[in-house]
């Protein structure tokens, strides 16, 4: 317990909750009210020119996480990068994660989880909104690169997880289209394979179509109680995610009506180009599929 400090900057450490191969997340609090505060991590193993990357590769999701304003992204309250290390932090969500709630629900009715993953799709409009002109004054625009069942939280603010309000959290891979240095540090900092696209999964250039695939899979395991992509081995999904062969959609059949397979089956197109286009073509589709009637 003695590298956890005592306080960062006005912050008092009550414990630390998570901890990776960059950064450290802590449940801190300021005055009397209970915040996450996450930093580097004072542990990294690794030579100077890597550190000085995972540095720039921290400030830069304190400055992503630190522009987003919306009701279902998880709320920054404040950021430092002037204090040494630099730290960002958030509002404490204390519901757990889509994946917690899905290990113990095991699978949705496919209305309720349609409904239930909808702001997700509303609050990766607005990331994916998020530009800047790079130095060719091109506007890029923001991908997550990381949505999966752990990187979505509930608030906590109602006891059925149906009604509760859901966020997406941690934008610690997220980065412009143009920006490919960072992305290079290693496998283990490239995402989550289960949920991985091929492009993402070979390291090839990627768009905010990665983030559409990801859903889908998510809304797929969801439905359906497991994940198309997993096996047994690491190496097996490695397969799976990199594999052309499109996702086999059989387990969906007795579980949800033609029209949200049909939306899955769009989503997680293997390749990207037959894939939605944008979160907005794909919320259109998505809320057709939740006004169907139930007797169809």
């Amino acid at each position: 317990m003695s590298d956890i400090p005592k306080k960062i900057d006005n912050y008092s450490i009550i414990e630390k909750i998570g901890e990776g191969g960059m950064g450290v997340v802590y449940l801190a609090k300021n005055n009397e009210q209970e915040v996450v505060l996450k930093t580097i991590n004072p542990n990294i193993n690794t030579n100077e020119k890597m550190a000085y990357r995972l540095r720039k590769h921290f400030e830069r999701e304190i400055r992503v996480a630190g522009r987003l304003k919306h009701p279902n992204v998880v709320t920054v309250y404040s950021v430092n990068l002037e204090h040494e290390p630099p730290y960002l932090v958030m509002e404490k969500l204390s519901g757990g994660t889509l994946g917690d709630f899905l290990f113990v629900k095991r699978k949705l009715f496919w209305k309720d989880a349609l409904k239930l993953l909808q702001p997700v799709v509303e609050a990766l409009i607005h990331v994916h909104e998020q530009t800047f002109k790079n130095m060719n004054d091109k506007i890029e625009g923001l991908i997550h690169r990381d949505i999966k069942p752990a990187n979505l939280m509930f608030a906590g603010d109602k006891e059925d997880k149906l009604q509760d309000t859901i966020k997406i959290v941690d934008f610690g891979l997220a980065r412009w289209k143009s920006d490919t240095v960072l992305t290079r540090l290693g496998k283990d900092i490239k995402g989550a394979l289960p949920y991985m696209p091929p492009e993402q999964a070979l390291a090839k250039q990627v768009d905010r179509r990665v983030d559409i695939y990801a859903l889908g899979i998510i809304l797929f395991e969801a439905i359906a109680g497991h994940n198309p992509q997993l096996r047994n081995t690491p190496f097996g999904t490695e397969e799976a995610a990199t594999s052309m062969e499109p996702i086999d959609m059989a387990s969906l059949l007795d579980k949800a009506p033609p029209q949200v397979i049909e939306l899955i089956t769009k989503a997680v197109a293997k390749d990207k180009n037959k894939r939605y286009p944008d979160c907005q073509a794909l919320l259109a589709d998505w809320t057709q599929c939740i006004k169907i009637s139930t007797e169809e």
